[in-house]
């Protein structure tokens, strides 16, 4: 594809983003800004990307898919674990009041910075919810990184929050989204673990 816009086409087209604010989020969030340098060329493909860190920035898809299962409202405080070069996370910023992006690799946090020129995004170093405080909770969490079950993001959560991710079971990860006590499972997915140190 040639350009963000024909990728957000392409997305729409293929059913992964459902919703205007969504689309529009994409439309306003160019990938290429993104990807390392030498992958600007393959920014608008639907597919991961490797950054200079071994980690990788999720396949637009994918990114949309999570984005619309999280139903992100403008007042809502988002949390994103794992927020890599910032893509999601600058998505989030287009559609919510504030967004709190945790990232363990000091390289991606500066470069996430860098990314973001935003206002109401905060990228914090640190290891998960190492970075959170204990008292600050979240109307919807993404984690961009498979985890083992979404204890930690539960302790987190709003009465009527939102999280979404990926679940690691038995070496097969399944994005899953959790909401009141109930959880849905969305089909087999590919990410990056979570990292514990």
């Amino acid at each position: 594809m040639r350009d963000n816009d024909a990728l957000v086409n392409y997305l729409v087209e293929k059913g992964s983003i459902e919703t205007e604010k969504v689309e529009r989020a994409f439309r306003n969030v160019d990938r290429k800004d993104f990807v390392p340098e030498k992958f600007t060329g393959k920014a608008y493909e639907d597919r991961p990307l490797p950054l200079d860190t071994g980690s990788t920035i999720s396949a637009p898809s994918m990114v949309a898919v999570a984005t619309e299962l999280l139903e992100v409202q403008e007042t809502d405080k988002v949390l994103e674990i794992g927020s890599g070069s910032g893509y999601q996370a600058a998505i989030l910023a287009e559609l919510s009041d504030e967004v709190v992006g945790i990232e363990i690799l000091k390289q991606l946090v500066d470069k996430s910075r860098e990314n973001i020129d935003r206002e109401n995004v905060d990228i914090r170093a640190g290891n998960g919810f190492e970075a959170v405080g204990k008292e600050e909770f979240f109307d919807k969490i993404i984690y961009s990184c498979a985890v083992k079950d979404f204890d930690d993001g539960v302790k987190h959560l709003t009465e009527e929050g939102v999280i979404v991710g990926p679940v690691e079971e038995n070496g097969k990860q399944t994005l899953k989204r959790y909401s009141e006590g109930k959880t849905t499972e969305h089909g087999r997915v590919r990410f990056v673990d979570f990292v514990e140190e």
